[in-house]
């Protein structure tokens, strides 16, 4: 079944920010476009909706516009250097994101996390991967889910991991936990 493009703005079953022909005019202007411009409109929609349902998976800044908005975006409440977030437009970087990580998709699909956990059935976390019990020595481990490897920092999403420039794009849009902050393992001797 075709993929079809939903860019409602505030809609309550958008799955993408942008139109295909928007999508376009913006990756006219990003070196490497004109391949994701050639392929598909199949292709393209496709890419476009795999690249927000990533994005969705970050947290931002601000609150979303309406409670029945399917989409993490439009947003209010905050600014970012300078530009407020507003319930009328989703902000260029934002829609910038979506084309490059879609841009990303079209030329190489294997590069985005896989949904469902790797082969072994592990969850991504944190876990033990030595304990001894003399001189009390514990090891952990971080595990991503999608590939039979560890990451290096499991803090942040599948999609920061595998695509880190992306931090950087969203700059103050996303909102970041301080490193550190988002596990707290305990151990209690008894």
């Amino acid at each position: 079944m075709p993929v079809a493009i939903d860019a409602t703005l505030n809609g309550p079953n958008s799955n993408s920010y942008q139109t295909l022909a928007d999508a376009e005019l913006i990756a006219a202007n990003i070196p490497g476009g004109d391949v994701w411009i050639a392929l598909t409109e199949e292709e393209k929609n496709s890419s476009l909706v795999t690249a927000c349902f990533w994005l969705e998976t970050l947290e931002y800044r601000g609150t979303v516009c309406t409670n029945t908005q399917r989409l993490k975006w439009a947003r209010t409440g905050e600014d970012c250097q300078g530009r407020p977030m507003t319930c009328a437009e989703i902000p260029y970087k934002i829609r910038e994101s979506q084309v490059l990580l879609a841009m990303s998709y079209g030329a190489d699909p294997s590069s985005f996390p896989i949904l469902g956990g790797g082969g072994n059935g592990a969850q991504a976390g944190t876990f033990v991967s030595k304990q001894q019990l003399g001189d009390l020595v514990i090891e952990y481990t971080q595990y991503r889910g999608d590939v039979n490897t560890n990451c290096d920092d499991c803090e942040k999403t599948p999609i920061l991991q595998t695509h880190p420039w992306l931090e950087a794009v969203l700059g103050c849009y996303i909102d970041m936990p301080a490193p550190g902050s988002g596990r707290i393992i305990g151990r209690v001797r008894s």
